[in-house]
């Protein structure tokens, strides 16, 4: 049986990649820093964790790989937003949305190349193309999270064996301009219809088209 993990999972997208990949049979793992919001997620497995510690992430994916046996897909769903340009803000914001990203991608690395069809996900936003400047450590943030992206896929483009894949969404909800949940999760299990040599590397556009 396939294995995901799903960061940041208490939140109304991770539920919505929860309950998506568990009607296909897969196993799903969900992370998050509050057991009370962790407990609704459809999952096999809830984990509390803080994705900012490096050793802990590391320790967390080692004992996942061995209760399961594999770990086939990471769905990165962590992140904040803030308004504004000042430095208390975005070192907030580099916490959220880069260093959680790097600690998760770097403790499922080997699980994700070992198993020969690997995805690693992250939600992404436009605003990287189009900055603004009230939020523009917001912008920052996104868009450096996206360039550890890229850069650990050119590294997998060698073997391709795993896929890491940006997913861009305006933001996410209903409303005007906004990408469903449910829009998010079934993009997700979309993911392995794609080889990983066509897949890897590449932004998907999720924002509604006007």
């Amino acid at each position: 049986m396939k294995v995901l993990v799903i960061a940041g999972a208490s939140g109304e997208s991770g539920q919505a990649v929860a309950r998506r990949f568990s009607a296909d049979g897969w196993t799903v793992i969900a992370l998050g820093s509050n057991a009370e919001r962790l407990e609704p997620v459809e999952a096999d497995e809830r984990i509390v964790l803080d994705l900012r510690d490096a050793s802990a992430t590391s320790a967390v994916a080692k004992a996942i790989v061995e209760r399961w046996g594999r770990v086939d897909g990471v769905i990165h769903l962590v992140g904040g937003w803030s308004p504004g340009h000042g430095d208390a803000t975005l070192t907030k914001l580099l916490d959220a949305n880069l260093v959680t990203l790097r600690n998760s991608s770097l403790a499922f690395w080997d699980a994700l190349v070992a198993g020969g069809d690997g995805r690693f996900a992250m939600v992404s936003s436009t605003v990287v193309d189009r900055p603004v400047w009230r939020e523009a450590n917001y912008a920052i943030s996104k868009a450096a999270a996206e360039t550890w992206m890229r850069s650990f896929s050119r590294s997998w483009a060698r073997e391709s064996t795993a896929a890491a894949v940006i997913l861009r969404v305006k933001f996410l909800g209903e409303g005007k301009g906004g990408t469903p949940f449910a829009a998010l999760a079934e993009a997700c299990a979309g993911l392995w219809k794609t080889p990983v040599p066509e897949l890897n590397g590449t932004t998907i556009d999720l924002a509604p088209q006007a």
